[in-house]
């Protein structure tokens, strides 16, 4: 069972789909925390 999940997560991550997905949100934790940044200075 676990084997499979871990199986099923590395086919997301390298699908391009899932690759992009994880990109997004990472670019937009990045850009909210620039935003505070912002706010905080």
């Amino acid at each position: 069972m676990l084997l499979r999940n871990m199986h099923l997560k590395a086919q997301q991550m390298a699908s391009p789909e899932g690759v992009t997905k994880k990109f997004r949100a990472y670019k937009h934790q990045q850009v909210e925390a620039d935003q505070s940044l912002l706010m905080a200075t």
